[in-house]
């Protein structure tokens, strides 16, 4: 995808957990490229969608910072807006590497879009209008229920 659909994309999903983590997680949502350019510049060769894109290790590390440790939720807005990165990017084609220890990637819908086609800006407008209107809506939608419970710290049925 490109950088302004991740963009988008990386804002809805801070506006849905806590809109003042937006600033945060739009830095966050390109973090996976722009950290490929630093490993680079500190000697290190990394490929794209590789070590930056894994979907776990994005994951965890929401869940260490909302759970364990942050300072003004901003561990939890950068870690927000990477794990939307690799979640947008595993609709493409190439996909995501699901774990850092396989080599398999790894597709939500089938990967069917390719980067820079219309269906990648239809996606994300969709996507950012469905988040926005979830947590401005008197009758939230069902993933907005679910964040607010586990921001709640409640134990679902």
């Amino acid at each position: 995808m490109r950088w302004q659909n991740h963009i988008v994309i990386g804002a809805s999903f801070g506006a849905v957990i806590d809109p003042t983590i937006i600033p945060v997680a739009v830095l966050g949502s390109t973090a996976p490229d722009w950290l490929e350019y630093v490993f680079r510049l500190l000697g290190y060769r990394v490929r794209h969608r590789t070590v930056t894109h894994v979907f776990t290790t994005w994951l965890m590390g929401c869940l260490f910072f909302y759970y364990f440790f942050d300072f003004h939720h901003v561990g939890l807005g950068f870690c927000v807006g990477g794990f939307s990165h690799v979640f947008a990017d595993s609709f493409t084609v190439a996909g995501v590497p699901f774990t850092p220890w396989s080599d398999a990637r790894f597709h939500l819908f089938g990967g069917k879009l390719r980067t820079g086609n219309m269906g990648e800006y239809v996606v994300a407008g969709r996507y950012s209008r469905r988040r926005l209107l979830a947590t401005s809506s008197k009758i939230p939608l069902c993933c907005n229920c679910l964040l607010k419970a586990l921001r709640m710290r409640i134990s679902l049925p």
